[in-house]
């Protein structure tokens, strides 16, 4: 069974060298468990879930090959990183001084780690 407690102390553990905020939040934004500004992780959950579908919906297309796996966004005040875990959302964000590869590679190892506990969860 997953804790709530536990969920958001291990995506705490992430928000190191730059990181400001991790997030777990289902297919339309909504957040399920966050560590950082919850404000600003809401707002940054609505976003890249709208962005995520519509890559998605293009990945659809017959004409594209694609099996999307993470997406990045590099922007103005800084760098968002998502990737999906048993249709669920894990987005990490940071300041533009953090390295992209970083950023990537703590995303996927904390998405390795909770995978298992996630996948107990019918959503």
């Amino acid at each position: 069974m997953l804790k709530p407690k536990l969920l958001t102390k291990t995506l705490q553990q992430t928000n190191t060298d730059g990181i400001n905020g991790t997030m777990l939040f289902n297919s339309d934004g909504s957040l399920i468990a966050s560590s950082g500004d919850r404000d600003k992780n809401r707002t940054i959950a609505a976003i890249t879930a709208n962005i995520w579908q519509t890559y998605q919906k293009k990945s659809n297309d017959p004409l594209i090959n694609s099996d999307l796996n993470v997406v990045m966004i590099n922007c103005k005040e800084g760098k968002v990183i998502i990737k999906e875990v048993c249709k669920m959302f894990l987005c990490v964000h940071s300041g533009n001084d953090v390295p992209t590869g970083i950023l990537k590679e703590k995303l996927i190892s904390l998405a390795k780690f909770l995978e298992p506990s996630l996948s107990k969860i019918v959503i």
